[in-house]
């Protein structure tokens, strides 16, 4: 009965793109709405001329659902992109506040970076940072870190101007032996030392396998041989600086 139900909705939309009478499409609409379907009230509103939007729309917008409201205003033109965004807002769904600041043209985007800050959902957090140039970097950056979240500390990393060291922290808090070898052996600027002192560890208090001893001890050497690539680099830098500090002419 559902399937025949659904069926007999979808005709009445099709017949709806194709009436030039408004009465008769306004009772088609009217059909449409009393289903109480949200993807059939945003299907009438896409693809049927002189759908009366605004009535559709309170409909999903009643509904309180933060992905249709977002579908809504995404799809159909003239839909009011403000409503739509008071329900998202006050919803508090992270990915939707998300995509509705990248994909919808006049939102709010400062709000809906608070809004996931406040959520504390890491993934979000930094996918925000990196697709908004205007973003509260610092701001996302801390959520992420107090988040504990260690892979979205570890891709945060790689973000231009991201504070190595503090979300190094986290990684080496977490004694977890990935991500303390794949933060040291991937982002430029990681304390290598402190994250290879957590395989370290883990090796003279933990039980492994032999197959799994031999790769956590590779992988301490791979670093040390880092740490020790890193050491010299630094090294050839300070020399290069004090000799272009020598060759300037006195300041007098």
């Amino acid at each position: 009965m559902e399937k025949i139900k659904e069926y007999n909705l979808l005709r009445l939309i099709t017949d709806a793109k194709e009436c030039n009478n408004a009465e008769i499409k306004r009772f088609y609409q009217s059909r449409i709405l009393e289903s109480g379907s949200l993807q059939l009230a945003l299907k009438f509103a896409k693809e049927v001329p002189d759908a009366d939007i605004d009535i559709l729309q309170q409909k999903i917008i009643e509904s309180g659902s933060p992905i249709w409201n977002y579908q809504f205003v995404k799809d159909v033109k003239n839909a009011d992109i403000k409503k739509a965004e008071e329900v998202v807002l006050k919803s508090c769904h992270p990915e939707i506040n998300f995509l509705f600041a990248k994909n919808i043209k006049g939102a709010d985007i400062k709000a809906h970076e608070q809004t996931i800050i406040k959520s504390g959902d890491a993934k979000h957090c930094r996918m925000f940072a990196q697709e908004f140039i205007e973003a509260d970097f610092k701001g996302l950056q801390q959520a992420v870190i107090e988040s504990g979240d260690v892979k979205e500390c570890f891709e945060f990393a790689k973000l231009p101007k991201a504070d190595i060291l503090a979300l190094g922290q986290v990684v080496i808090d977490s004694r977890d032996i990935y991500y303390n070898y794949i933060f040291a052996e991937t982002i430029y600027g990681a304390d290598v030392d402190d994250h290879k002192k957590i395989l370290e560890d883990a090796l003279q208090t933990q039980y492994f396998k032999e197959n799994r001893v031999k790769i956590i001890k590779e992988q301490i050497a791979e670093l040390n041989e880092k740490a020790t690539q890193l050491d010299a680099l630094v090294k050839r830098r300070n020399e290069k600086a004090l000799k272009s500090n020598l060759n300037k002419p006195p300041v007098l």
